[in-house]
């Protein structure tokens, strides 16, 4: 790294934990943003999600920066959900003219919006194929499913995450999402 920081950063989720700095984990997990940085603090590594480090997942553009949109302009959070954890995102929409709507946007980079009005909560297609599979042949209950991501993203603090419809939409969410993918064939 020419930036010359300290490298106490490694990814919790990539199979080669190599120390980086906070920078360098921003730049290297562009395309997945869903990975967590264990960051080295006072004796101890501390799991610290992507944008805490100042990552911005970009819609539109292939992952890159809308022209239109000004990289300073405000982005937005969206509690994002997948198969390791749940995550606090921060976004920045496409503001180019004739631009699709958010929830598309979302849509369109693999997440399942809670809402098309408004989305601050969204489920990768990762996870609610998995859902799909594990309540085919285990018979899962979603309270349980929802626990165990809450209890995967903070053990120590389980009862402090909470995700506005994780416990309600989560049911009628994977039922949309199997309506879905029996229609459209998504696999």
């Amino acid at each position: 790294c020419n930036r010359k920081k300290k490298r106490n950063t490694r990814c919790a989720d990539c199979f080669v934990r190599t120390p980086m700095c906070d920078s360098c984990f921003v730049d290297s997990h562009h395309q997945n943003p869903f990975h967590w940085a264990e960051v080295w603090k006072s004796g101890f590594f501390e799991r610290v999600p992507f944008s805490e480090l100042g990552g911005i997942i970009f819609l539109g553009h292939q992952g890159e920066c809308c022209p239109v949109t000004r990289f300073n302009d405000k982005t937005n959070s969206v509690t994002v959900v997948h198969t390791n954890r749940i995550h606090k995102c921060r976004f920045m929409f496409c503001s180019c003219p004739g631009h699709d709507d958010r929830w598309m946007q979302l849509f369109e980079r693999g997440l399942f919006p809670a809402t098309v009005t408004k989305p601050e909560t969204a489920f990768t297609f990762d996870l609610l194929k998995f859902v799909h599979r594990l309540s085919l042949c285990s018979k899962s209950a979603m309270y349980d499913i929802s626990t165990v991501l809450r209890r995967s993203t903070s053990e120590a603090l389980v009862h402090e995450v909470q995700v506005r419809c994780l416990g309600c939409c989560f049911h009628r969410i994977d039922l949309v999402f199997r309506t879905f993918m029996k229609d459209f064939s998504v696999r």
